[in-house]
């Protein structure tokens, strides 16, 4: 699935802030699960730590862009990861779905929401 050519933006934001030395998310894996719908599994030690069910981040693809919410798939907190799927709808998650492994989002902020309560019987 392809994509608008968002890379060399993106490729710049990200050279910029690690020239400043401010920290960026770093994606381990990235694939398409159908057509415009990606998964990232993203490094994000902290939000992976005390993710729970019900819980989201708020993400930013570049600096100054745009803040998406989106709901954590999953974790891992051994890894240090979260996963997440983003289906193309506007300009903004048609940038994140560009996004490839090795590539880095600006901001991951979270875990936001109230945990769901799970009862077993």
């Amino acid at each position: 699935m392809a994509c608008q050519p968002w890379g060399k933006v993106l490729a710049f934001s990200t050279q910029r802030q690690q020239q400043r030395g401010i920290s960026m998310f770093h994606i381990l894996k990235s694939e398409w699960l159908a057509p415009k719908v990606r998964q990232l599994e993203v490094e994000a030690p902290r939000v992976a730590a005390r993710h729970r069910p019900g819980h989201f981040v708020i993400v930013r693809a570049y600096p100054g862009g745009e803040r998406v919410p989106l709901t954590i798939a999953d974790s891992d907190a051994k890894r240090g990861t979260i996963t997440l799927v983003i289906q193309v709808i506007g300009a903004t998650t048609e940038r994140l779905c560009a996004l490839g492994s090795g590539d880095m989002l600006s901001d991951v902020v979270g875990p936001l929401g109230k945990a769901t309560e799970i009862e077993h019987f």
